[in-house]
């Protein structure tokens, strides 16, 4: 374990959407944004703004943005809610694969996590400050990229989970499951398919259940935002969460999310594919 503080989420802002975090911004006229050499730290993605993301500055080669996505400093990927405006406490599963990518040791000192999880998006009269979630962080330190696995339980920092070995290239399956709605239990698993590793454990923990998330993110380190590792891609694999019923990611009303840093687009999202559960998360930087 490093002697650093990672916080893997953080909550945003949008048409009264909040993203556990920094904020975040809707894209059709163009936002307002000022950069921010030195984020102001704190848990949770917020979007502000309404609308949709800005289309990035003309470039040789133009960022695809899904129509409509949200902007955030520091999430990207996709958020599922019952309802866009007056969503419901309803969440109570969320499930996805994807492969644990390398990282760029060229850009030092950079992290990045993949992610599922449930709860940290604030929207409508709704403000949500819970974050239940697990997954894999991939980072560069003293020149070294290094992978380890962990979970978190907003607002306590992340913990390692020192039982799974990460390399890149391992497929991963993760899920948070509510078992029961009285007591408040839950259970997180995480697996290393390709090494056989698994981590299974049951908390108690009281969450908003507003959102279903599968999110890349550039996390705070030591309270600060940190700089975001060049991860190449991340795809997602079957996308689904429970909300009521249990179906795909396009099943319900979802959010597409980009990350900015200042006016660039850092990382963006594919439209979902494969009938609803496939998207992939690209470095832009």
């Amino acid at each position: 374990m490093l002697a650093i503080i990672v916080s893997t989420v953080a909550v945003a802002t949008v048409f009264g959407l909040t993203f556990a975090g920094v904020p975040l911004f809707a894209t059709s006229e163009a936002p307002m944004v000022t950069p921010t050499p030195s984020p102001t730290p704190h848990h949770k993605t917020t979007y502000s703004g309404g609308g949709y993301i800005a289309p990035p500055t003309p470039s040789p080669t133009p960022i695809p943005v899904p129509p409509g996505a949200y902007g955030s400093l520091n999430w990207a990927g996709y958020a599922a809610v019952s309802n866009l405006t007056a969503p419901t406490s309803v969440v109570s599963n969320v499930s996805a694969y994807w492969t644990v990518p390398e990282v760029d040791p060229a850009i030092n000192n950079a992290f990045s996590s993949a992610w599922v999880g449930i709860g940290g998006v604030s929207v409508g009269n709704v403000s949500d400050n819970t974050l239940i979630q697990t997954g894999t962080t991939m980072y560069v330190q003293s020149g070294i990229p290094r992978y380890y696995a962990w979970y978190e339980l907003l607002p306590d920092n992340s913990l390692e989970i020192p039982s799974i070995g990460i390399f890149p290239g391992d497929e991963m399956y993760a899920s948070v499951a509510l078992l029961n709605e009285t007591t408040n239990y839950w259970n997180i698993n995480i697996t290393d398919i390709t090494s056989h590793d698994t981590f299974s454990k049951n908390v108690t923990y009281e969450s908003s259940r507003v959102s279903a998330d599968w999110i890349v993110e550039r996390p705070y380190v030591n309270g600060e935002l940190s700089e975001l590792a060049n991860f190449g891609n991340v795809t997602f694999t079957n996308c689904t969460a429970t909300l009521t019923t249990m179906g795909e990611l396009n099943a319900f009303p979802d959010m597409a999310v980009v990350m900015y840093k200042g006016s660039q687009i850092i990382a963006t999202v594919t439209a979902i594919t494969d009938e609803g559960t496939k998207f992939t998360v690209m470095y832009t930087a």
